[in-house]
């Protein structure tokens, strides 16, 4: 019989099945989530948590987001659609709180325009969810990142463009559940970003 115990210490794991693997086992990955994010934020932890592999990046941004209320920023490749689509439940409710709390979700995506991405939630919620795309010459040496609510960061190590079958030991980051300097830091580099990529005469991100 197969056991989620086997697939975490496998050391080729794909993309595609560590989405099943976290489908199938949301429930029993995190007990009490935002418990969790509480004792993090409260006991003022800054050295950040290291994320190994995709299950891991999953696990860990599905906590940050469902400690989301203000705010958040996100670059990321155009990879990121199939990735909010496996954090649907919690990024909605994100966007529900955000939404209250009159601020906004922005993300964006390094990679060529695409009208499709997440144009559900894009049309549900105009006002929160703004999604720009950008050009980078050098998209493997980019590194991805989000930020919420101005404190949580997580950074990830520069990778390929990936697809579900690659590795998914190939998603490394750090993850920041209260950093407000490097927060602060990541998002005035989002800000420079998005100025550029939502200008009229911008070409690149």
């Amino acid at each position: 019989m197969f056991q989620l115990k086997d697939a975490a210490v496998s050391s080729k794991m794909t993309i595609k099945q560590a989405k099943d693997l976290y489908e199938e086992f949301t429930p029993y990955f995190i007990a009490d989530p935002m418990a969790i994010e509480e004792l993090l934020v409260e006991s003022d932890v800054r050295r950040p948590v290291r994320n190994h592999n995709y299950l891991d990046a999953l696990k860990l941004t599905d906590l940050m987001y469902r400690g989301t209320s203000k705010s958040l920023c996100m670059l990321t490749g155009r990879g990121a659609d199939g990735f909010l689509d496996s954090l649907r439940d919690s990024f909605t409710a994100l966007l529900d709180r955000v939404k209250n709390a009159g601020g906004k979700v922005r993300i964006l995506v390094l990679g060529p325009k695409n009208n499709a991405f997440q144009a559900d939630l894009r049309e549900k919620y105009p006002d929160t969810l703004k999604i720009a795309f950008g050009h980078t010459d050098k998209p493997d040496d980019v590194r991805h990142f989000i930020v919420s609510d101005e404190r949580s960061v997580r950074e990830e190590t520069p990778h390929k463009e990936l697809n579900d079958y690659d590795d998914a030991g190939m998603i490394c980051a750090d993850v920041y559940p209260q950093n407000t300097v490097k927060a602060r830091l990541l998002t005035d580099e989002f800000d420079q970003h998005w100025e550029r990529v939502t200008q009229p005469s911008s070409k690149t991100a």
